[in-house]
């Protein structure tokens, strides 16, 4: 860890040097009033990232807290792969947070459509990751740490749905920030981790390392909940909005085919990597596909209620 410290400060050292001298020189003036505004429109937004950090976390430690230690090695085993899946999440956020942005100051229209795309994108990520993880939960586990973790397959399923559930959590933390709610961002996390905590306390004491899991499943589960409930009453974009609605609908229906299509291969050593590629191929196919069909359906009701 004093390595990684120190390599950054040095890397951070170096940079600050290169940019002075060939882009800009700069100089440190320190002016209270804006340390002031830029502490206070940023406090909450970086409590939210300590308490993303602790969602996952408070299970393990409570584990660890209680001795059972094999039961943490379990549990990380199946959350390292599971939550590999929330790359998409951070990609997603730097493509369309800066967008949303831009659309926040011309027009609420504008804003509505991003914003129409940035959760149809999420939808799209979250279902193939659930139904893909539950599907290949076994054999991927056997593939990378052997039968000896064989206690870590259901735990991986419950923790790869709680991470597609973080990855449709995403959108709505956004439009909060976009729209300046930073501190009704920060309250969601922060009633959100207490649940986390009671959750915790409660299933682990019942189920041992599976009810951590479960725990952050519910957590997850309470934090989208709430986000829904606040853009609902403090944000103006239509949540069931057309275009949502028809990426809801197009991946419930592509995940249940795939679902119901990939049982039949084999799924055994690196044929899991392929076969799971390969479905997401022909998930992504059937999503765009479906939803172009539901667009049409969606419109033409639209355009019959709007004549009634």
């Amino acid at each position: 860890a004093l390595g990684y410290l120190v390599t950054s400060l040095i890397a951070l050292a170096a940079i600050a040097v290169f940019f002075s001298a060939k882009i800009f020189t700069f100089r440190f003036v320190w002016r209270w009033e804006a340390w002031r505004v830029i502490f206070r429109d940023s406090w909450p937004i970086g409590m939210m990232v300590v308490f993303g950090i602790l969602y996952p976390q408070v299970g393990p430690v409570l584990l660890g807290y209680l001795g059972q230690i094999h039961q943490v090695g379990w549990y990380d085993a199946a959350y390292r792969i599971a939550f590999f899946a929330l790359i998409p999440v951070v990609l997603l956020s730097q493509s369309f947070y800066p967008a949303m942005s831009r659309a926040f100051r011309d027009s609420p229209a504008s804003l509505q459509a991003i914003w129409n795309n940035y959760l149809g994108a999420a939808i799209f990520f979250a279902f193939p990751t659930a139904i893909l993880g539950v599907v290949f939960a076994a054999p991927l586990i056997h593939f990378l740490y052997g039968h000896m973790f064989a206690p870590s397959i259901l735990l991986f399923q419950v923790l790869t749905i709680s991470a597609s559930v973080l990855i449709m959590t995403e959108p709505f933390s956004q439009i909060l920030i976009v729209m300046n709610q930073q501190r009704k961002n920060f309250m969601v996390n922060a009633w959100t981790v207490g649940v986390c905590i009671l959750l915790n306390l409660i299933g682990i004491f019942a189920f041992g390392v599976y009810g951590a899991a479960l725990a952050l499943l519910g957590t997850t589960l309470f934090l989208l909940l709430f986000y829904v409930g606040c853009v609902l009453r403090y944000i103006r974009v239509q949540l069931f909005h057309p275009a949502i609605l028809s990426s809801l609908g197009a991946a419930a229906l592509a995940s249940f085919l795939i679902y119901s299509l990939i049982g039949s291969f084999d799924q055994a050593g690196l044929r899991v990597l392929f076969v799971g590629l390969a479905a997401f191929f022909v998930y992504a196919f059937l999503f765009f596909l479906f939803r172009k069909g539901m667009n049409v359906v969606l419109n033409y009701f639209s355009t019959q209620y709007a004549k009634v």
